[in-house]
């Protein structure tokens, strides 16, 4: 093989990766656009989801948005196929005719994305919900704040303060990475988690009592602790 023909080679080969880079900048490019609300893009609404995004758009417009930048609104993934329910899930109730949870879980995720979800499952981001209830997580709930409310006794001078939140250092810090164990108001005043719900292998409680206890909104909406819930970890 001549050196002209060496060179001819290596001139193409780096125009096809040149190209290639182009090519895969000008498609992210794109589909940020798209999700910003910037760029159209052909969406498809199920007819079971419609009334859904219709109201939705008025009542939260950017969840909406959000939606109709996503893979899932090409797709003809809607609201119902994700947040569809079980009458048995502990957080589930009736809205406008469909059973739905405000939650869409990973378990729920892998009903369509099996491979990723047992991938997701057997990797560290998995258990990275797992440091709430370590030792290393103590400076945040002992050191700097309190497992329960506290009297931090005016630190600011003329602000008076009386009881202050313990948990806000948790809350607004490292639940918003890791994760938490979303919570459940109940009537009495605490709080119900997987733990005192004890779900079977299909995710339903087997601990009904404590399903009955669960505090419900005028419409009939188990009430999320605010506490726990919503939160940007895992």
């Amino acid at each position: 093989m001549g050196l002209k023909t060496k060179q001819l080679i290596i001139g193409f080969l780096g125009l096809v990766f040149l190209a290639s880079l182009v090519f895969v900048q000008w498609m992210e490019v794109t589909r940020r656009r798209q999700e910003a609300g910037l760029d159209a893009h052909a969406i498809s609404v199920p007819t079971n989801s419609k009334s859904c995004v219709d109201c939705h758009h008025q009542s939260s417009p950017g969840i909406v948005d959000h939606w109709m930048g996503s893979t899932h609104a090409e797709k003809g993934v809607g609201c119902v196929e994700c947040h569809r329910a079980d009458v048995k899930d502990a957080d589930a109730f009736e809205h406008y005719g469909s059973t739905i949870a405000t939650i869409v879980t990973p378990k729920d995720c892998g009903a369509c994305h099996k491979t990723e979800t047992e991938e997701f499952m057997a990797s560290h981001h998995a258990k990275a919900a797992n440091i709430l209830f370590s030792l290393d997580n103590f400076l945040a709930e002992t050191v700097e704040g309190s497992r329960a409310p506290f009297n931090p006794h005016s630190p600011t001078p003329g602000r008076e303060v009386d009881m202050v939140n313990g948990m806000a250092s948790v809350n607004t810090g490292c639940r918003q990475c890791h994760g938490s164990k979303v919570a459940l108001e109940a009537n009495d005043g605490t709080l119900i988690t997987v733990d005192q719900l004890a779900p079977d292998e299909n995710g339903r409680p087997t601990n009904l009592q404590m399903v009955s206890l669960i505090k419900k909104s005028s419409n009939g909406r188990p009430v999320l602790s605010q506490d726990t819930w919503p939160n940007t970890g895992i």
